[in-house]
């Protein structure tokens, strides 16, 4: 162990020095730009839209772990951006990160957080289980390759990466209403998590020229961000309504993701009629998000042009295995 290496967490006046380390470690390739922007990387500090622990060594950033809070509501943040510089790694410094960021989630009151390890490092899938970890889901072509310093050009064609669910204290009893089509994959997750779940079963019993009628009368409330880099658009519906499908189809015109996420509320009634409707446009199962806004989340992809090579998957543990068996035959059957 490194002894000159200070670990502690992260403050606007170090946006200087942690845009430099990202610039060393990803050249200009990283994913989430705001790595290079430092006054808008202050203003997430300051906010707290981006919490870390950074690993200090003689007033130069050599390491960092953040979370990211997506919603205000909810019990669980995401974590990730890990980056250890070049000169830095051997020593045992990422288990230190780790160790300081499973302290710094607690700190902050979060019940568990989540995390991404891509299919191209089996080492950290594996590391993911052993801390016990459970896989959620699985995010086809979710990176580009050219993202990924420590993939190089071994790599060709876009990564994808796991969904895993990092448990610290049990999360609150919730009520949710499961769509009839992904209802067992889901309660198997929620038995696996050993999370305390009533389900209610959604049907998709109205007929077509019925369900515009089925939703309730206002338009759905979308909210959208666009990642150019990574060329991903995130949208997560803040209130479901009238015109999801038509809306989502006009957010796919306008910025021409590659991959397109879609986040919906697992506490409404009209789940099951809003899925097929998206169904129809391309999109199919991506993964389980527990207590990811003011109640769990179930998170739809879609591909613009889905390849073989992208469900050609390099898997270790045996729930992603299956997970990814299973979205692989949704995948299929969606109106891609």
């Amino acid at each position: 162990m490194n002894t000159d290496i200070i670990i502690r967490d992260l403050e606007s006046k170090d946006a200087f020095e942690l845009s430099a380390l990202f610039s060393r470690c990803y050249g200009d390739t990283y994913s989430a730009h705001v790595f290079y922007d430092v006054a808008a990387l202050s203003a997430l500090i300051d906010n707290l839209k981006l919490v870390s622990v950074v690993a200090m060594k003689h007033q130069r950033i050599v390491g960092h772990v953040g979370i990211t809070v997506r919603h205000e509501e909810s019990n669980v943040c995401e974590a990730g951006n890990t980056v250890v510089d070049p000169g830095s790694r051997g020593q045992g410094l990422l288990m230190r990160l780790g160790v300081a960021l499973n302290d710094l989630v607690r700190r902050k009151g979060y019940v568990a957080y989540l995390h991404y390890p891509t299919t191209a490092h089996a080492i950290m899938q594996r590391a993911s289980a052993a801390y016990g970890g459970k896989d959620t889901g699985l995010m086809l072509a979710y990176i580009p390759e050219t993202t990924d310093a420590k993939i190089g050009d071994k790599q060709t064609g876009r990564i994808a990466a796991t969904v895993a669910y990092q448990p610290l204290t049990a999360p609150p009893a919730r009520d949710v209403i499961l769509p009839e089509r992904y209802h067992d994959v889901i309660a198997d997750i929620y038995k696996k998590l050993a999370f305390d779940r009533r389900i209610t079963k959604a049907q998709n019993t109205k007929v077509q020229n019925t369900r515009e009628q089925g939703l309730v009368s206002e338009e759905a409330d979308l909210i959208e961000s666009f990642n150019p880099q990574q060329e991903l658009l995130h949208i997560f519906v803040a209130a479901e309504g009238r015109r999801i499908r038509s809306k989502v189809s006009a957010l796919i015109r306008r910025y021409q993701p590659k991959v397109t996420h879609i986040d919906l509320p697992l506490d409404n009634v009209d789940i099951a009629f809003v899925i097929e409707d998206l169904r129809e446009i391309g999109f199919f199962f991506c993964a389980l998000l527990p207590e990811f806004s003011h109640t769990d989340l179930i998170r739809l992809q879609a591909i613009s042009s889905l390849k073989p090579s992208d469900l050609e998957l390099k898997l270790v543990n045996q729930d992603a295995i299956n997970l990814a068996s299973f979205i692989r035959h949704d995948a299929a059957q969606s109106k891609n």
